[in-house]
């Protein structure tokens, strides 16, 4: 297990093995290698949410600093446009027993800040919680092939 302050393992899939755009995308690949468990961006992802001048909600699909930046509709002068959904909507973690909804799945990774070489957290629950690096072209990486188990003191030494 690491300690607090030990760097988590880093897993990925080949680059060649598909492109991950979409929510959907990361959820199809890490679900391929784990059936339990969850996955947790960065920051959670806002589906939808109020806007702070005339509580109109709005259609976000992003990171939730994407949406803090300006909190606004299209018609109080913010980049969102106006949602038909009254409830609003944020999403902190995936669970890999249950698909995501509809919205969920239709979120660019892009809009998350995650492009290749960036990663979420992936907790399978009966094994130790690793990172799983968005495959792409990049100019680093200190992942390991997810087919490859790795424990966080082999990752240490690569």
């Amino acid at each position: 297990m690491p300690r607090e302050h030990d760097p988590l393992p880093v897993r990925a899939i080949a680059p060649e093995t598909r492109k991950l755009r979409t929510v959907e995308d990361l959820f199809a690949s890490v679900r391929e290698h784990e059936k339990k468990g969850w996955i947790a961006p960065a920051e959670p992802i806002v589906l939808t949410a109020g806007c702070t001048a005339c509580a109109t909600k709005c259609v976000v699909k992003a990171a939730e600093s994407s949406w803090m930046i300006n909190a606004r509709c299209g018609e109080c002068g913010g980049p969102w446009p106006r949602s038909e959904m009254t409830a609003p909507g944020l999403v902190s973690v995936l669970d890999l027993e249950t698909e995501p909804d509809d919205q969920t799945c239709l979120v660019e990774l892009a809009e998350l800040g995650l492009g290749p070489g960036g990663c979420v957290l992936v907790d399978p629950g009966d094994e130790p919680p690793y990172l799983f690096e968005i495959p792409g072209q990049h100019t680093f990486s200190q992942a390991h092939d997810l087919t490859e188990k790795v424990s966080p003191e082999s990752s240490m030494g690569s």
